[in-house]
């Protein structure tokens, strides 16, 4: 597998983890036993709610931006409720930072496979 296909997929793993701890640390038993890296990155118990809802926004969005790179159909991924459509410009930006991505990876490999053969 391409390595920033790899990165990609470890990165929404990691968002997806992040989620569930978050989900975790709502309630205020749980969040006394936070670590201090964790309240740092959640902000306050009452920040919990708001930092757990954008978690969910980008994970939802960079899931559709990378199942559309793979060749779903916008169907296939998701069938929001009305009202709860994806963010199209959000999501077009996304796909747009992947390929860069990509592209980078791919002209620092091409310059190391020409400099090695010079």
């Amino acid at each position: 597998m391409h390595p920033i296909k790899l990165q990609l997929k470890e990165e929404q793993k990691d968002r997806a983890c992040v989620i569930r701890r978050g989900k975790e640390l709502r309630k205020p038993s749980n969040y006394k036993e936070a670590t201090q890296e964790e309240k740092d990155f959640y902000g306050s118990i009452d920040n919990v709610p708001y930092k757990l809802w954008r978690l969910r926004y980008e994970y939802r969005h960079w899931h559709i931006a990378l199942s559309l790179l793979r060749g779903r159909k916008i169907e296939e991924i998701e069938q929001p409720r009305e009202g709860n459509e994806h963010d199209e410009t959000y999501v077009a930006k996304i796909i747009q930072q992947i390929k860069e991505r990509f592209a980078e990876y791919e002209s620092e490999h091409l310059q190391e496979a020409n400099g090695g053969a010079a």
